[in-house]
């Protein structure tokens, strides 16, 4: 059984300019392990010495790969690249990442998150330790066009007065929301959790005034109530509120 794992993952200095490949490609006959529940997309926003954050994206893959983008705020639009492959020693997780890189970072995996150590290893405490956390998300979840077919039980039909289709769009990066109600587009951010848990907050749109204004309205409603989610065969997404009772129904519009 897999526990705790101390993963090496490559990260860009805040100073650096250049992208970071791996070249490495050798892999471990033993890489794929029965106990594969460490794989999967881990992201959020690590601390950064000269910048607001970093945004990070790790995806772990069963086959033994690993790759990683990571964007500094307020520096640069760049994403910056690594992958590579993993190599095991007992329940060792090591991404083997190019020679020459500024430093290795150690993390363990635990409770479906990556968590960052300090130098010698150690678990990082203090305020400011849940900022070295990388949470595990889903990916049948984000980065997808999701077009609006029902609230609250009810069918959404567009109609002349609609400027745009009512749609939501899931970010990885910094946990973000964007979209448009059919009349404003509107942003904010999302915090997903254990049991499909999923919080809307900060959300704002903009202020043009439409004829059919119902469906903005009640869409902004659903996101002060959604608090479980649910993904049907990676087509279709479900918001309900506390007490499981569907809110919003969504379908996935692939080209987009």
């Amino acid at each position: 059984m897999l526990t705790t794992i101390s993963v090496v993952l490559l990260m860009v200095s805040c100073k650096s300019g250049n992208k970071n490949q791996v070249t490495d490609k050798t892999v471990s006959t033993e890489t794929v392990i029965n106990d594969v529940s460490w794989k999967g997309v881990y992201a959020g926003i690590l601390p950064c010495a000269d910048c607001p954050g970093i945004e990070t994206v790790v995806d772990l893959k069963a086959d033994g790969s690993f790759f990683l983008q990571a964007i500094y705020q307020e520096k640069s639009e760049d994403v910056f690249e690594s992958k590579g492959f993993i190599e095991w020693n007992e329940d060792v997780m090591i991404l083997k990442i190019e020679e020459g890189s500024i430093f290795p970072v150690n993390y363990l995996v635990e409770n479906n998150a990556l968590i960052q150590l300090d130098i010698d290893g150690n678990r990082i405490t203090g305020d400011l330790a849940e900022n070295y956390v990388l949470k595990k998300i889903d990916k049948n979840l984000v980065e997808k066009y999701w077009k609006l077919t029902e609230l609250n039980g009810e069918s959404v039909i567009r109609d002349e007065s609609s400027i745009r289709e009512p749609h939501i769009i899931l970010k990885t990066f910094g946990n973000t929301i964007n979209g448009n109600s059919g009349c404003n587009n509107f942003f904010g951010t999302y915090q997903l959790d254990s049991g499909d848990k999923i919080k809307f907050s900060q959300m704002a749109a903009t202020k043009m005034y439409c004829f059919n204004m119902e469906i903005e309205t009640q869409l902004f409603e659903v996101f002060e109530m959604a608090d479980n989610y649910a993904v049907n065969d990676e087509k279709e997404l479900i918001l309900y509120n506390a007490e499981m009772k569907e809110i919003a129904r969504f379908e996935v519009v692939w080209l987009r």
